[in-house]
């Protein structure tokens, strides 16, 4: 499952809830996020195995809990501008992960 990256620009802490109900043993826990009022842009570090399949089928599958879906945006540049230019997230601790995934 992808990791919650902390980038430049973020503001605020989303609190992980204490039961999900539905997500079986999945991990999950605080994710550092932006928020402007109208919308809250988060990021997310995809694992080596997570690279492979998206190098081989080009899918990005989004999952958001609740009744009515949000509008939502994926992206692989920085939704929040530092100065115009798009931010960027805390360093890759393992270059070997990327390396891995595009070979």
């Amino acid at each position: 499952m992808a990791e919650s990256i902390k980038f430049e620009g973020c503001n605020c802490t989303l609190a992980a809830p204490s039961k999900i109900i539905g997500l079986g043993p999945r991990k999950v826990g605080d994710t550092d996020a932006f928020s402007d009022g109208k919308r809250i842009v988060t990021c997310w570090r995809l694992s080596a195995d997570e690279l492979v399949e998206v190098a081989q089928t080009g899918l990005v599958w989004l999952m958001v809990d609740g009744q009515d879906m949000p509008l939502t945006n994926v992206s692989g540049k920085g939704l929040v501008n530092i100065k115009g230019v798009p931010a960027t997230a805390e360093p890759v601790d393992d270059d070997e992960t990327t390396k891995k995934a595009m070979n």
